[in-house]
């Protein structure tokens, strides 16, 4: 993370989420030229998730394929992770940080309730509260079967049409 050249303010109102009513989380992270890595989770404790990946052309060389795959979160752990983003300043954040370095690596994420939304958005510089976020996603998915996930191979257009769900 290198020093925010730009920190914009949000300016919407702050708000918890309501572990009874419907919420949807969009997490991506990457950067240019490959795309970004995008976990969808609702409510329901579905998480869907598209990554990027190399593979071997039939003719030689290498190209670039998506990734997708599914996981399934218990009641315990989407409520006590309803619980740690309530807990965390995550929702009072601004939401734009960006630093002077050109790289194409950023973060962002969508929380959406209702008629409540908050995006953040990083480039370059990642403020502690996204770090903690993207440690607290990290080790919830991986505790959740992560590594035993059968992955499907997607067009590179399929991969890219849900990391645009990020960039509304």
């Amino acid at each position: 993370s290198h020093p925010a050249q730009t920190i914009v303010p949000d300016d919407q109102p702050s708000f918890q989420l309501d572990p009874t009513t419907a919420w949807t989380i969009i997490f991506g992270r990457g950067g240019a030229p490959i795309g970004y890595n995008t976990m969808r989770m609702d409510a329901q404790g579905t998480v869907q998730l598209v990554y990027y990946d190399y593979v071997q052309a039939p003719k030689g060389g290498w190209r670039l394929v998506g990734k997708k795959g599914l996981l399934t979160l218990s009641a315990e752990d989407i409520s006590a992770f309803i619980e740690y983003i309530n807990a965390s300043s995550l929702l009072e954040i601004p939401t734009v940080y960006r630093a002077v370095i050109y790289d194409g690596t950023r973060w962002a994420v969508v929380i959406e309730q209702g008629e409540y939304q908050k995006t953040i958005s990083c480039i370059n510089h990642f403020p502690e509260e996204m770090i903690e976020f993207a440690n607290t996603i990290d080790q919830l998915l991986i505790m959740s079967g992560l590594f035993e996930i059968v992955w499907e191979t997607i067009s590179r257009d399929e991969a890219d049409r849900y990391e645009k769900t990020l960039w509304k």
